[in-house]
């Protein structure tokens, strides 16, 4: 099979043991976080403001990953 899809097999038992990437948990963290900075402020937040809070909360981000992740919830 690791043949067939042209991955290590290394990589293949690695996935196997912990198939969650950092980034996919990190950008749920950052939705769930992004989701109820929105909701605290009645739904009035965009990208811009919503970054400048998670700045303020120590969270660190990037306005435009904070747009895209607001474009996929």
């Amino acid at each position: 099979m690791c043949e067939m899809l042209e991955v290590a097999k290394s990589s293949y038992y690695e996935w196997l043991s912990n198939p969650i990437s950092k980034r996919f948990s990190r950008y749920r963290q950052l939705d769930i976080l992004i989701e109820s900075i929105f909701i605290e402020h009645q739904e009035r937040y965009g990208s811009t403001r919503i970054y400048h809070e998670l700045k303020y909360r120590g969270i660190a981000c990037t306005r435009k990953i904070v747009a895209k992740r607001m474009k996929l919830i």
